[in-house]
C-alpha cells in the first residue's frame, strides 16, 4: 500500500489517489484554454486575410486600424448589454481579440511612423485620434441599436 503524506494522513488517501481526483478539473481547464485560443486563432486568421487584401500603404494601414477600432467599439458596446454566456465569450474571442487583432496592424503602423521621420508624429497623432473617435462611435452605435 502506498504511503500517506502529512497532508493526507488520516484520510486514507495517497498522493496518487489525490492526483487522480484533481486531473479532471485540470484537464477541463486545459480544454477551455485550448478552445479560447482556437477562437482567437480563427478570428485572427480571418482578420489577417482581410488586412492582406486591403493594407498595402499608409492610407490603407490607417483605414484598417480605424475600421478595427470602430468594430471593436461596436462589438464591446453590444456585448456589454447582453447576458453573460459561453457564446458571448466565444464571440468576444473570435471577433474582438481574433478578427480585429488580425485586421489591425500595430507593427506596420510603427514601422511607417518610424520611416516617415517628423511627419510620422502627425501620422501617429492622426491614427490614434481617429482610432479613439472610431471606437467611441462604435460604442455609441451599439448603445443606440440595443
Amino acid at each position: 500500500m502506498a504511503e500517506e503524506t502529512a497532508g493526507t494522513r488520516g484520510s486514507g488517501q495517497t498522493d496518487a489517489g489525490r492526483a487522480r481526483q484533481s486531473r479532471p478539473e485540470t484537464r477541463g481547464q486545459g480544454l477551455r484554454a485550448c478552445g479560447a485560443l482556437g477562437w482567437v486563432a480563427l478570428g485572427g486568421a480571418a482578420g489577417t486575410l482581410v488586412r492582406a487584401v486591403v493594407a498595402v500603404d499608409v492610407p490603407r494601414t490607417l483605414l484598417v486600424n480605424v475600421v478595427g477600432a470602430f468594430l471593436l467599439g461596436l462589438l464591446l458596446g453590444h456585448l456589454a448589454q447582453v447576458e453573460q454566456t459561453p457564446g458571448r465569450r466565444r464571440l468576444r474571442l473570435l471577433a474582438g481579440t481574433g478578427f480585429t487583432g488580425g485586421l489591425t496592424t500595430y507593427s506596420t503602423f510603427v514601422l511607417q511612423v518610424d520611416r516617415m521621420g517628423w511627419a510620422g508624429v502627425g501620422y501617429a497623432a492622426l491614427s490614434l485620434g481617429a482610432g479613439l473617435v472610431a471606437a467611441g462611435v462604435g460604442l455609441a452605435v451599439a448603445r443606440r441599436t440595443a
